[in-house]
């Protein structure tokens, strides 16, 4: 995945150090902002219009605008500014991966 080997204990070591530091951040209210900011601004496919399916197969194009706090994921339907905010839980919605169009087309 990576194209080069990784030794594995020191990825292991690096993650718990990291996870480590930011569960002690969690303790100071100051800290916690940052995090939620540092978080909000990684969200994957974070204000870009993309399509997603919800649990009951509607499909749709939306923005992702944030992550509550409560893990519900805020979306807005009619481009950046969003006329229309659309929330939901875990599993009530799923982003949709379109393979490329040379691979849909190359089926054997």
């Amino acid at each position: 995945m990576l194209g080069h080997a990784v030794d594995r204990d020191e990825v292991r070591a690096e993650l718990v150090d990291r996870l480590t530091h930011y569960f002690r951040l969690l303790d100071d209210d100051s800290e916690w902002a940052a995090i939620r900011q540092r978080y909000h601004e990684a969200l994957y496919r974070r204000n870009e219009e993309h399509p997603y399916r919800t649990a009951d197969g509607r499909l749709f194009n939306a923005n992702l605008r944030h992550v509550e706090d409560d893990g519900t994921l805020v979306l807005a339907e009619g481009g950046p500014s969003g006329s229309h905010e659309l929330r939901f839980g875990f599993k009530e919605v799923e982003f949709v991966i379109e393979r490329p169009l040379s691979e849909r087309l190359n089926t054997k």
